[in-house]
């Protein structure tokens, strides 16, 4: 597959490099607002709208995180693998605050790419955002 550029508002302009290329498409899917086009309405990608509508459940989030991931960066990757695991920020209440890791790697021109990210989530919102191990 031959890399498809992506923009960016900023002075990079056209993403084309596979490193670079994954971690603006992770932050394209976290700045889009689900609802910010009626012309593509419900077919944009937004960890935002993630959260909202599964985030109660760490176990719903991650499978529907995954396959979203997957989906969305197989648009611009050859190849993608998402592992995403959920858990408790408190070892002693499985019901709260909870934590994402979420493992990526991509294929693109025989070329291998890794995004590791984790996000916390409490009461179906964001409350942090990392990149590496938590």
């Amino acid at each position: 597959m031959t890399t498809k550029p992506v923009p960016s508002l900023g002075s990079r302009g056209w993403v084309d490099d596979p490193d670079t290329l994954i971690d603006q498409l992770f932050a394209n899917m976290l700045t889009t607002d689900f609802s910010q086009s009626q012309l593509y309405s419900g077919n944009l990608t937004s960890l935002q709208y993630l959260v909202k509508t599964s985030g109660h459940d760490p176990q719903v989030f991650c499978t529907d995180l995954q396959e979203t991931l997957e989906r969305y960066l197989g648009r611009y990757f050859d190849l993608v693998q998402a592992k995403v695991t959920s858990y408790f920020l408190d070892k002693d209440i499985n019901d709260g605050p909870y934590g994402v890791r979420i493992e990526v790697t991509a294929v693109i021109n025989e070329r291998r790419v890794n995004l590791l990210e984790n996000i916390q989530i409490k009461d179906s919102r964001f409350i942090r955002l990392s990149k590496g191990n938590p």
